[in-house]
């Protein structure tokens, strides 16, 4: 009888450009794309006011801020919600690389990834109000829903699986969420504060998360007192 030896490979490495990727997603840096996003888009929604603010007195402030990338510099608006999109998603992907078997932790990850994948979309402009609905104003339409109800969702999710798993201590430096709601005091004329602060309140709790996973290091897995005990 002949043996037969079972032979196996050595799976390959991952590409270096790839390992990179994922080694800062899995830090607990990656919590810094959650601060940079929604002040990237609080921020640059209200620069885009200040430069627009003529054109956007005509069209209407009502149309804010989407209504913004339809004037003289809406690629800034484009390139804000791509921007701002694309840090939630990064974010959405770091807590998902540290939500290990948990559902709950998974499904808040993920619908902060689809929330982040409309913030994205938010990049196909709206139409102007006094024209026909376009194809990509109908997915302007369409991110809108998918980014608030997606982020909405997330919020539920993430709660639930964050729930004593952050150190309390990082409670000290969630205040400074409510930094860009000073922002109120910068708009331009025409601009309602109650327009900016409905965005600026949206966005505290995930600048609250992001912060406190910041300072607490990563997105625990095991409770704190289990922590406690290791």
């Amino acid at each position: 009888m002949h043996e037969t030896v079972a032979c196996w490979e050595r799976p390959k490495p991952l590409p270096w450009k790839t390992r990179r990727v994922m080694g800062v997603l899995d830090h607990p840096r990656g919590a810094l794309l959650g601060v940079a996003g929604p002040l990237l888009f609080l921020a640059g929604v209200v620069l885009v006011s200040w430069s627009e603010r003529d054109f956007m007195a005509e069209l209407g402030w009502e149309n804010w801020p989407s209504g913004t990338a339809l004037g003289p510099h809406g690629w800034a608006t484009v390139l804000v919600f791509l921007l701002a999109g694309l840090c939630q998603m990064g974010f959405a992907l770091a807590l998902q690389a540290q939500a290990e078997r948990s559902t709950v932790r998974k499904l808040g990850a993920g619908l902060l990834l689809v929330s982040g994948f409309g913030m994205s979309m938010l990049a196909f402009k709206t139409n102007h109000p006094d024209a026909d609905v376009t194809w990509h104003a109908s997915i302007h339409v369409v991110a809108y829903f998918t980014f608030f109800l997606g982020l909405l969702l997330a919020y539920l999710a993430l709660a639930w699986g964050s729930w004593n798993r952050l150190d309390r201590s990082s409670w000290r430096y969630a205040p400074l969420a409510l930094l860009p709601w000073l922002g109120v005091f910068l708009l331009p004329d025409g601009l309602k504060a109650s327009n900016y602060m409905f965005f600026a309140i949206l966005l505290s709790p995930l600048l609250i998360l992001a912060i406190r996973v910041l300072a607490t290091g990563g997105w625990p897995a095991a409770q704190r007192a289990d922590r406690s005990l290791t």
